[in-house]
């Protein structure tokens, strides 16, 4: 898994352990948990859905700083 803190439109991805040792620190210094991924259904999602738009995929990955 990937949890996914957002402050300021920038993301910091962190693996489970990580997020566990900085969940707090980060939530402090207002970092916010905007999404946990798990990075085979992301990466399906980015394959399979039709992302041939300009600007789909940007906006898939840019999506996660959404708070």
């Amino acid at each position: 898994m990937i949890f996914i803190y957002a402050k300021d439109k920038k993301i910091k991805c962190l693996t489970h352990t990580e997020s566990l040792e900085r969940n707090k620190q980060l939530l402090s210094v207002g970092y916010i948990h905007t999404a946990t991924l798990d990075p085979c259904r992301f990466l399906e999602h980015l394959h399979n859905n039709d992302l041939s738009v300009p600007g789909d995929l940007f906006n898939s990955v840019k999506d996660l700083s959404k708070t």
